[in-house]
């Protein structure tokens, strides 16, 4: 298991020890902070809590890989 906050969203060429590809499936914005739903290839659903901005880096249905450390 992993922790939502301990995930980020990874650019095309970065690596992470842990690599999750999959689509963004919806996404409720709390706060400070964007709370995102990523199904992954397999049909697993993740969840990844960001720190909030101006310009969110994912939509729904977005391609977007998911790591960690």
């Amino acid at each position: 298991m992993v922790r939502p906050e301990l995930l980020r969203f990874l650019a095309p060429d970065e690596s992470a020890d842990c690599v999750i590809s999959g689509q963004v499936s919806e996404y409720f914005i709390r706060g400070g902070s964007v709370q995102y739903r990523v199904t992954t290839v397999a049909g697993a659903t993740i969840v990844l809590d960001a720190s909030g901005s101006m310009v969110l880096p994912a939509k729904v249905g977005d391609a977007v890989r998911l790591g960690c450390q």
